[in-house]
């Protein structure tokens, strides 16, 4: 009794807020009913391949979108919990270069529901690395601790360090597909690859654009001795639609 006495006065002096709107909410991780209905949750029909929401039904059980007909890539299958709009946007960048890390078990949360069927099918969480210059800069992959939270929620072991980035990429904003693939060449190692070897791993990432990133991360991961590679991020990307891209 105290002790839910002793949390009802610190939510009266310092309040739970929307992270979005910054209105009072009635606990920790959860949106206001305002920007509730703003986010545009991930649900099926999507690409079996890259997770991208199609327009209709098909008959078929594993339907990939156009751009997936013609391209693959080294992971199996990525799912994302959100699409990357005007509203997400803020939340993700907010955790990522506002260092508001309270955002995070929200993301987390999501990730983790709607990637529940990828996130049974593997063995290993592993982040997607951010150079040590960048990483020096911002304090924190934003990446990593989404990973961590995932993994608690769900039970899963992490592997923090395992892939390492060893090319300080320019930011991909702006870029074609074919520019950010020949971007990540070369970005990526594998420190201590037996910790991986005959694994499934899950590769986690804040957004995925056009999959460069995530794909050249899986690819080094496979050659490394995985057994296989899925994804899961935060938000996605709808193609040819101009966004602030991932990292």
């Amino acid at each position: 009794m105290k002790n839910t006495w002793g949390q009802a006065c610190l939510h009266f002096i310092f309040p739970s807020l929307c992270p979005l709107c910054r209105e009072v909410v009635d606990h920790e991780s959860t949106l206001c009913a305002t920007c509730w209905p703003k986010i545009e949750f991930i649900a099926p029909p999507y690409c079996d391949q890259c997770g991208l929401p199609l327009e209709t039904a098909s008959l078929h059980e594993k339907e990939k979108c156009l751009s997936c007909l013609h391209h693959s890539f080294s992971f199996i299958e990525n799912r994302s919990a959100i699409l990357y709009t005007h509203t997400s946007k803020k939340m993700i960048l907010d955790l990522k270069h506002g260092h508001k890390l309270s955002i995070a078990p929200l993301l987390a949360a999501w990730a983790a529901h709607r990637g529940k069927a990828v996130i049974q099918k593997s063995d290993l969480l592993v982040p997607v690395p951010l150079h040590w210059t960048r990483l020096l800069k911002r304090g924190f992959n934003q990446a990593a601790v989404l990973t961590q939270h995932i993994g608690k929620r769900t039970n899963k072991s992490y592997l923090l360090n395992t892939l390492k980035r060893i090319k300080k990429t320019p930011s991909q904003e702006g870029l074609t597909a074919h520019a950010r693939q020949k971007n990540m060449q070369h970005a990526f190692v594998v420190d201590k690859p037996e910790k991986i070897k005959g694994k499934s791993i899950l590769l986690i990432d804040d957004v995925m654009t056009t999959g460069a990133t995530l794909d050249a991360s899986a690819k080094v991961l496979i050659q490394s001795g995985a057994k296989c590679v899925r994804t899961l991020t935060i938000g996605r990307v709808r193609p040819h639609i101009k966004h602030e891209s991932n990292i």
